[in-house]
C-alpha cells in the first residue's frame, strides 16, 4: 500500500501553498514519484528534497529527516542532540509525552543543501 499522500504534484502544492515559494519549480499534474524523478533528472536536488519532506506522511517525514541529519552532518550540534533523540523516539509510537511524531504540520526544511 502506498503511503504517498497526494495523487499529483499539483495537489501537494495546493495543500501546502508555501511550497510555491520554497520550490523553484512549477507544479504539474504528474504523479509525485514521476515529479521527483523529473526533478532528479534535471539535478534539482534541493527542490526534490523539499518536495519529499511535504510528500511523506508526517511520521515518515520525521524519521527521514532524522536519518538525513545523522547521515549528512559531520557532528550533531550540542544543542541538537537531545532534540534529535526526542524526535527519533516519537516516530515509532507518538504520544503526548514524546511529541515530535504527532506534529500536525508538515515538516519545514530549514537548511539548504549545497
Amino acid at each position: 500500500m502506498s503511503r504517498v499522500r497526494f495523487a499529483t504534484a499539483r495537489a501537494l502544492f495546493e495543500t501546502f501553498p508555501t511550497t510555491v515559494t520554497k520550490l523553484k519549480v512549477e507544479p504539474t499534474d504528474d504523479a509525485p514519484v514521476a515529479f521527483l524523478q523529473n526533478l532528479s533528472a534535471r539535478e534539482k536536488f534541493e527542490d526534490a528534497v523539499t518536495f519529499c519532506a511535504y510528500l511523506l506522511p508526517r511520521r515518515e517525514a520525521v524519521w527521514w529527516a532524522c536519518g538525513c541529519a545523522k547521515a549528512f552532518l559531520d557532528e550533531i550540534p550540542p544543542g541538537g542532540a537531545a532534540s534529535l533523540r526526542a524526535a527519533e523516539r516519537g516516530v515509532p509510537e507518538p504520544n503526548e509525552e514524546r511529541g515530535p511524531g504527532r506534529s500536525t504540520s508538515a515538516p519545514r526544511p530549514t537548511a539548504t543543501m549545497g
